[in-house]
Parts: C-alpha cells; structure tokens; sequence
C-alpha cells in the first residue's frame, strides 16, 4: 500500500503510515542506532541497534539521564545549545569506540522537547566504507579490462601468430602508432595490411577521429582526384549542387589509409605529393585551398623503389611515404604461425555456423606445407570451406585434398614429429585455458573449445587432461 503524505508543518511533510506497518518497527529495524532523551536528559527511546553497539541492554538505560550512561555524549551538548550536529566522529573515552554520529533537537511549539541522535560505530562504517571501496576498485578493474578489450577488438590482436618476423613488425608499428608519422605498408596480397593499418589508428592519439579507407586501385583515375579531395559546386556536368567533401576533408584530424596507393597515376601522384608537403588540398573546379590535419598511412603490394627505378613513381612521393616503412611477410616466410590462425579461424567459423569441430594435428601438418599465395585471405577461406564441408568433428587431411598443399611432398619424419608436439602443445593450452576460465567447469569448458562432448572428453583424455 502506497504512503499516504498530509500536509506540510514547520518540520516537513506530515506523513500517514500504511496501516499495519508500526513506526517504532521501522526505527528498531534500522542498523544505525538511535536514542532519544527528553528536555532533562533523560533516555526515552533506544532501538536495538544502540544497545548492540553500546553493549547495554535497554532497561539498563532507558529512564536514565544521559549523563550517567555517557557522559561526553554530543546529545547533551545539542540538549544545551539547541544547535543541530550533522554526521561528526569523535572518540567517546567511556565506551573506547570510534563513533560518528548526527544529533537533532526536537522541537513543538518552538520550545526544544528533546533530542533524537542516531549514530554507528566507525568501525562499522569503515567496513561499510572499505566494501564501497572494493566494489569502486572492482569497477574500475573491470571498467579497465573492457577498455583494454575495446582496444585490443581490431587492434594490434588482431595480427595472430608468434613469430620472430610478425612480432618484430608489431613492436615497430606499435612505436610508431604514438606518432604522427607517415607510414608504408609493404606486403603481398592477403598478408593484412588493412588490419596492421587499422591497428596503428586505434593505439594511435588520433583513436577517436575518422578511419578514412581508400582503395587506390578500385577507383578509376579519372574520379580518384575528386574522391579523395572533393569537388566545387558546378566544376563539372552533373556535380552534385554544392559540391562534395572528399576523403581528406572527411579524415580531419584522424587517419586516411590509401590503400594500393602504388597503382596511382603520375598525375594523381603529384597532387597527393602537394597533400603531404603543404597540408592542403584543393577542389576539383575550386579555387580556394584548405588545410587538413590529416595522418596518412599508405599501403601497396607493389615494389615502390623499383618502380622510381623504372621511373613508374615519383622519387619525391615515395620518401614522403617512406617515413617510416613497415613490411609484413608473407605467411610462407612464418610457417609457425599458421597453426595459431588455423585454429583461430576455425573457431571464428564454428561460431558462425554453429558447428563444434576440432582440427586433427594431420591437417594442421598439410596446411603447414603449403606455400599460400594467397596469404592469411587464402588460409582464411580454406578454413571456411573446410568447416561447412565438414561431415563430422573433425577436420582431417581429406577436407583438405583439393588444396594445392596437399598435393606437396610430406614433410620429413623429424620435423612432423616435431611439428606433432608443438601442435599438441598449443591444443593442449586450447583446453587448459577453457578449462582454467570456466573455473573446472567440463561443459562451460566444452562450450568454450566448441566441439561436442564426445569429441571434448576423448581430446582431454589424449591430452593427459583427465
């Protein structure tokens, strides 16, 4: 039943308590204690909690005068004075505790009648104070981790493997993202340079702003000056009226990535030169100039020194480029890492499509043999076609036999079985990390891996997990 409130008096609103619900049962229930004394000092009212924290029982003190039971009590300075005394702490030397505490007086027809004062031992509220603490630092623990998480989505965790080649590309990139250099990208088709691109915006102070991506060589000549840097109003036959804000402008004060930027013509070439040395672009058809605040990472899959050779690309352009150059080998020069995104992307595709397969060591061998023209793209799509091919759960050699890998030679006896034990040390990892996340838990730990239980208990037992 709702409270009912009345009307106002000077000490507030007057309130009419749900019937049933006794106001002296509200009081008693509270944990901070209360005492009431009337105009002499006298004890009138203590709740439960008051005597717990007093260590008193209530007929020792009720109808006593508060200077008996505490002398140094702030009721009675608040009885003298009639001034109230909000929230203070202080020592009472009688009890030995630590108390903080408000004390009002209680007033009817202006004249004091008495003083309410409700109080807890500091203790209490420095336990009380101590879990707020934990609970704000758990907070912002989590808060933490979820901001750390957010970074590493997309960022640098993106790049998946552990060799020597790729760590040392990470570590420079990372140095790199700090600043506000220009970067190339070098590397085949399919190696990510879209992904070490995106990674370097998002540890990079400029995380915040615009990520501008332009394919240099899906975009005609002829509309790749205005799609990069817009166009005035009526520049040409059917411009949009008010013309167009190009990718630079878009980018203000963020990153734009000119992706295939070494398929640019030599005309495009030069105009983009302007863009790096002066910081400003011009509309096609405009007359006015603009400044943008604007870090460029560019990416090709192209020999650019060899092009300024052949005199296919501006010498110029290329070392405003080449600030800082990062290459990213081919998957077939970090063989190690292939085990690592095979068993990633099979778990990115059994999400997707609900499947729960685990991949033999064999096959892992076979996809290591290859020579993967087509890079981290290829492997990806391999995998992909593999687990919706997949008729049982687990991917062997045979979901792999139209591949060009499987037609190679094996590899010889030493190195597969070294190979044998590194794969099972990282599937081994696999399940002592679903198992240790899940708290021992064998089916949240099976839902983690994502095969089915069948297939989870005969993998521990080989293991030496159960």
């Amino acid at each position: 039943m709702a409270q009912k409130t009345g009307p106002e008096s000077p000490h507030g609103i007057v309130a009419t308590m749900p019937a049933g619900i006794p106001f002296e049962l509200i009081v008693s229930s509270m944990s901070n204690a209360v005492v009431v004394v009337d105009q002499e000092g006298t004890i009138v009212y203590v709740n439960p909690a008051y005597t717990r924290i007093m260590d008193l029982a209530a007929d020792k003190v009720l109808g006593r005068n508060m200077r008996d039971v505490t002398p140094d009590a702030r009721t009675l300075k608040v009885l003298k004075t009639g001034k109230a005394i909000t929230w203070d702490s202080f020592y009472s030397e009688k009890l030995g505790l630590d108390l903080v505490l408000s004390a009002n007086p209680l007033m009817q027809d202006g004249q004091m009648i008495g003083v309410v004062t409700v109080f807890l031992n500091s203790k209490d509220l420095m336990e009380l104070y101590g879990a707020y603490r934990r609970a704000h630092g758990l907070a912002n623990y989590y808060q933490d981790l979820l901001l750390r998480e957010q970074v590493r989505s997309g960022g640098f965790a993106s790049l998946i493997g552990n060799s020597p080649a790729l760590t040392q590309v990470i570590g420079m990139a990372r140095r790199v993202a700090e600043t506000d250099a220009t970067v190339l990208i070098t590397g085949e088709n399919g190696v990510g340079k879209d992904v070490l691109a995106q990674a370097i915006r998002r540890a990079s102070n400029r995380r915040d702003k615009a990520f501008i991506a332009v394919n240099c060589a899906a975009i005609p000549d002829s509309l790749l000056e205005s799609e990069l840097f817009g166009f005035a109003s009526g520049a040409f036959t059917g411009a949009t009226r008010g013309g167009k804000v190009g990718k630079f402008e878009l980018a203000e004060g963020g990153t734009i990535f000119l992706d295939e930027v070494g398929d640019m013509s030599a005309s495009m070439q030069s105009k983009l030169l302007r863009v790096l040395q002066d910081k400003e672009i011009e509309k096609v058809g405009g007359t006015r100039v603009t400044r943008v605040d604007v870090r460029v990472i560019a990416a090709t899959n192209r020999d650019l020194e060899h092009m300024v050779k052949e005199g296919k690309f501006r010498e110029d352009l290329f070392y405003r480029l080449n600030v800082f150059p990062l290459h990213l080998p081919p998957l077939r020069e970090r063989k190690e890492d292939i085990p690592v995104l095979a068993l990633h992307f099979l778990a990115q595709f059994c999400d997707s499509y609900k499947r729960q397969l685990i991949m033999a060591p064999e096959a892992i061998e076979l996809l290591q043999r290859g020579d993967w023209p087509g890079n981290i793209r290829q492997l990806r799509n391999t995998i992909e076609r593999a687990v919706i091919l997949c008729d049982s759960d687990v991917l062997l050699p045979e979901h792999f036999a139209n591949l060009d890998c499987a037609t190679q030679a094996p590899a010889q006896n030493s190195e597969q079985g070294s190979l044998k034990g590194e794969i099972r040390k990282i599937e081994r990892k696999l399940y002592e990390d679903a198992l240790s996340s899940s708290g021992g838990n064998k089916s949240l730990a099976m839902k983690k891996v994502g095969v089915s239980r069948r297939t989870f208990y005969k993998r521990l037992h080989e293991l030496d997990l159960l």
